[in-house]
């Protein structure tokens, strides 16, 4: 048992670490250079600054701009293996002159899954709350599931080869693979119609049930249907 239970985490180690591999490729692919995005956009910011500066002095400043940012972000270099192993967080980075910041370990391992500059902020701050509803929904998910699928194991295994034996296999075959959000919309359409039958007689209560069916959506991170179409439709 303690060798199987070992070799399961060795197997999950090991697809992590060809996921990340296939992540850091794909991410590499992308036709985007952030050191040089970032270098452009002080160029214009500062443009005013640099106007009495020569063409050559504002090339200067621009290649030694860029080259902070590429040491900052760790791709100052070709090699892919040590960019690789600085982006997980087993290879410290380079000191940056420019910046005066001494190279250490910053990657994943460390907790540094990078900035956003969508949400202008960092990632791990960006998915902290739909990370807790995830985590709840998938904890409660589990104890839910457990609770019904021990007792069926349990029929099941006391009535081999019956009738109800191959229902529940078949049940539960269809039921894996079904799309979950699939299930999830179709639950939620049945829970939002009843919801309407009771509340349609209060307009405060549809309001409550319009903000609920939204706050559902978003926990499921599903199909962005407005909630007011969902309540008002089931009236037409």
């Amino acid at each position: 048992m303690f060798k199987y239970v070992l070799k399961r985490i060795g197997y999950m180690f090991l697809v992590l670490f060809i996921l990340s591999i296939v992540i850091f490729m794909i991410y590499n692919l992308t036709p985007s250079n952030r050191a040089y995005t970032d270098a452009k956009a002080d160029q214009v910011a500062m443009k005013q600054q640099l106007a009495g500066m020569s063409a050559e002095a504002q090339a200067k400043w621009f290649e030694e701009r860029y080259e902070m940012y590429q040491i900052s972000y760790g791709t100052e270099t070709n090699n892919m293996i040590l960019r690789y192993l600085r982006w997980v967080g087993l290879y410290p980075y380079a000191d940056n002159p420019y910046t005066g910041k001494e190279g250490k370990l910053n990657g994943l391992l460390q907790g540094n899954f990078g900035y956003s500059y969508q949400y202008k902020k960092d990632v791990v701050n960006v998915v902290a709350a739909p990370m807790k509803n995830t985590i709840f929904i998938n904890i409660f998910a589990t104890i839910l599931a457990l609770a019904i699928t021990i007792p069926l194991g349990i029929a099941c295994a006391v009535r081999k080869n019956s009738k109800f034996d191959r229902f529940t296999q078949v049940f539960t075959i269809i039921g894996y693979s079904l799309p979950s959000f699939i299930i999830c919309v179709h639950q939620l359409d049945r829970a939002v119609q009843k919801l309407a039958d009771i509340v349609d007689t209060s307009p405060y209560l549809r309001y409550a049930a319009v903000y609920a069916a939204q706050a559902v959506h978003r926990l499921h991170r599903g199909p962005r249907i407005s909630g007011e179409i969902m309540v008002f439709s089931i009236r037409s």
